[in-house]
């Protein structure tokens, strides 16, 4: 998705403003930029997508990130509780405008992982969020259930290459699946 940031007027959708939002977040995922806003806009596309489900009378509520992404059940605690812990403390202030966060920036892949997932179910995919999910499952083939079916097969890059995932991004000319 691209927005354009000239001055004409655009008509955007909830689904362009979600895609563009996690798009941005992946790209600078990949490009290891300012892994706060990482988080903040993957976490607001994922806003922004649950309210889309809502309003299409999907119920994403009770498809937790747990079965989103078959995460093992010995794993599925700590998962949850990190990126709750995150996305609490860069969305609130009223109460605790004065704690600390031991942020890790791990939580990032997790958080666009579970934005990609939603954006799949929701048949708005597109092929910078699949190449995320292959990066996620192989990078972290230990969380799925079924490795041997996952996607992390489906491409040859080292995990920690960067700069390859980052140009595989810039192939794909933001087309929609």
């Amino acid at each position: 998705m691209n927005i354009s940031l000239s001055e004409e007027q655009q008509l955007l959708t909830k689904r362009d403003v979600a895609t563009c939002q996690l798009e941005t977040a992946i790209i600078l995922f990949f490009e290891q930029r300012d892994p706060i806003s990482i988080h903040t806009l993957a976490e607001a596309s994922l806003e922004v997508l649950r309210g889309v489900a809502k309003g299409r009378g999907i119920d994403l509520s009770s498809i937790s990130f747990r079965d989103l992404c078959l995460i093992k059940p010995e794993h599925q605690k700590t998962v949850w509780q990190i990126l709750n812990n995150a996305r609490n403390f860069l969305k609130h202030a009223e109460k605790d405008f004065d704690t600390t966060l031991d942020f890790k920036p791990i939580v990032n892949a997790f958080s666009l992982f579970q934005g990609c997932a939603v954006l799949q179910s929701l048949g708005y995919g597109t092929l910078k969020s699949i190449i995320f999910l292959i990066w996620f499952t192989k990078k972290y083939p230990e969380c799925f259930l079924d490795v041997e079916t996952s996607l992390s097969s489906l491409c040859s890059y080292e995990v920690n290459d960067f700069t390859a995932w980052h140009q595989l991004l810039n192939l794909t000319d933001n087309k929609m699946i």
